[in-house]
């Protein structure tokens, strides 16, 4: 009985330290609401709540909540959202990130535009820097830009599925 209990033990011992193990080897990601342009508010919310989740879902990067970010940036008297290199390292070593996102999205007739810089904060440098045009129904750029535009942004190459 000893032992069984003991092996169960180490089996959850085992079990909640590969999970933490996993948590630990991802980096450590965020971004502050892509700026809208030429869509209302609401649609802005939902697209990068999207682009988010999509990010999240792919599993490279532990990524920070809008609503922690935002806190903690308005404690500190910084904007709620970055459109520069400087906010966007400033934001990233204040939230103790690796990677730190910033860029806009909106639409321009029936063009939607996507666009991201990723900045890695230790260096200052951007990483990556993205842009998508789609011309089409918002379902669809919800179903097929989104999430391939968060797979770019995290260094992925993207499947068609």
């Amino acid at each position: 009985m000893v032992k069984l209990q003991v092996s169960l033990h180490c089996i959850v011992f085992l079990l909640v330290m590969s999970v933490h193990a996993d948590d630990m080897s991802r980096k450590s990601f965020g971004f502050t609401p892509l700026t809208a342009s030429g869509i209302d508010d609401y649609e802005a919310t939902v697209f990068n709540q999207q682009l988010r989740n999509e990010i999240e879902k792919i599993g490279l990067y532990s990524i920070l909540e809008f609503s922690e970010i935002q806190t903690r940036l308005a404690e500190q008297g910084l904007p709620n959202s970055c459109s520069d290199l400087h906010c966007a390292v400033v934001a990233g070593q204040l939230l103790g990130v690796e990677y730190f996102g910033f860029g806009s999205i909106g639409k321009v007739g029936k063009t939607y535009i996507m666009s991201m810089q990723l900045v890695e904060v230790r260096t200052g440098r951007i990483i990556r820097d993205l842009s998508e045009f789609f011309k089409g129904k918002r379902s669809a750029f919800r179903q097929k830009i989104i999430p391939r535009f968060a797979t770019r942004i995290c260094g992925l190459e993207y499947e068609k599925k």
